[in-house]
């Protein structure tokens, strides 16, 4: 079959779950397709990583996405029917490199997620096939985050997160085949669309995470994701204001690492506290992380989809510790595969917890990743993706 893929970011380095989930579905649709990757780069440095995806596609063609805070970015939000974050994906360049692949008999067009879904409007005109793997719910996301900002600048939030619904409801109807990473997603896609949605869950690469070896002594708490993800940022900021406090009065020797690729000035009054450590990291795997955490967490709180990070934490047999939205999603058993708190004690003694008990910290670890290598393998959220849409592409040949 001949699939064009759109994605929006470059699918590498694998530093967000995005660009992971990308590359998986890229590396295992080569193996019996041909296909053509049509992706936005954020930064000239990308631009080399090419040579890590040459051997999963026929041919990959890449455009540079502007800044999102420009002058520019904004007004053009104003006056747009597209919410804000969207807007910064439309470019006269790559619909021109779009209109040119159209031309090329593609059976599919597979556009990985909201925002390369700016463009599905316009294919849906050409009579190809297409896929929107829905990733998050994006408006909840954007939701969640509008109701916890300052009062002076819910209205203009919201008004935004109203675009963003009711341009991703347009998005799920006028999309020939829909995917969900969680069946709560799956189901206000269907809600909206009067159709059912499969469930093409988040996975992992089990060959990448081996068990890590325990280390008595240790007590090192890691989070790794990108803070240039507004989800992630809020989680940190809840997480070392509120919880960490707590946490070091129950056990003063807990160390904190937080890995990610961009370093923002307002952690650096956290970084004051010797037991804080900031990781600026951007190609290194997340599993060499992993090896050496005792506990990750997942303390998000304006999230929406599935949380990669939390599988990949469990198939290292880290024990993890969660929000209720930062497990969403997922069909794990709190107190069994994973510890849930929502309030800043209750998280922090979760995670007093792990390190206080060692037998109930290896029960854990070990369900976690038992868990994680029965159900959330790429490989078998692959399988659902091949059954319910390329069989269905099949069909139409």
């Amino acid at each position: 079959m001949k699939i064009l893929m759109l994605t929006y970011d470059l699918p590498y380095p694998l530093n967000s779950g995005g660009k992971i989930r990308d590359y998986h579905y890229l590396k295992l649709l080569s193996k019996d397709h041909q296909v053509t990757l049509l992706s936005f780069y954020r930064k000239d440095d990308q631009v080399k990583e090419i040579s890590e995806l040459k051997p999963l596609a026929e041919k990959i063609l890449m455009v540079k996405r502007r800044k999102v805070w420009s002058i520019k970015n904004i007004i053009r939000a104003g006056f747009s029917t597209l919410p804000f974050s969207a807007s910064t994906y439309v470019s006269k360049e790559f619909k021109e490199l779009l209109s040119k692949e159209l031309e090329e008999n593609y059976d599919l067009v597979f556009f990985d997620s909201f925002y390369s879904a700016v463009y599905l409007p316009y294919v849906s005109k050409f009579g190809i096939k297409t896929y929107l793997g829905n990733v998050n719910v994006e408006w909840q996301i954007y939701y969640r985050f509008a109701n916890k900002a300052m009062i002076f600048l819910r209205p203009i939030l919201l008004f935004d997160v109203l675009k963003m619904k009711i341009f991703e409801k347009k998005l799920w109807k006028v999309a020939d085949f829909n995917t969900a990473v969680s069946s709560l997603d799956a189901q206000a896609i269907k809600k909206a669309t009067g159709k059912a949605c499969p469930v093409a869950f988040n996975g992992v690469d089990l060959a990448s995470f081996k068990k890590r070896k325990v280390d008595k002594e240790s007590r090192n708490i890691f989070f790794i994701g990108n803070l240039k993800y507004a989800a992630n940022e809020e989680a940190m900021r809840f997480f070392l204001r509120d919880i960490f406090p707590k946490l070091s009065q129950i056990l003063p020797e807990v160390e904190f690492k937080l890995v990610s690729m961009h370093r923002p000035n307002w952690i650096l009054r956290y970084l004051k506290n010797p037991r804080v450590e900031f990781i600026e990291d951007s190609k290194t795997p997340s599993s060499k992380f992993l090896s050496k955490a005792d506990v990750t967490i997942c303390p998000m709180r304006v999230a929406s989809g599935t949380n990669i990070k939390v599988l990949e934490s469990m198939a290292a047999g880290v024990p993890v510790v969660a929000t209720t939205i930062g497990a969403e999603g997922l069909a794990l058993e709190a107190g069994k595969d994973i510890l849930i708190a929502d309030s800043p004690l209750d998280f922090a003694k979760s995670i007093a917890k792990v390190f206080n008990d060692p037998a109930f910290a290896e029960n854990l670890s070990e369900a976690g990743r038992e868990l994680v290598t029965e159900k959330y393998t790429w490989e078998s959220s692959f399988k659902i993706f091949e059954k319910e849409v390329l069989y269905r592409v099949s069909l139409t040949k």
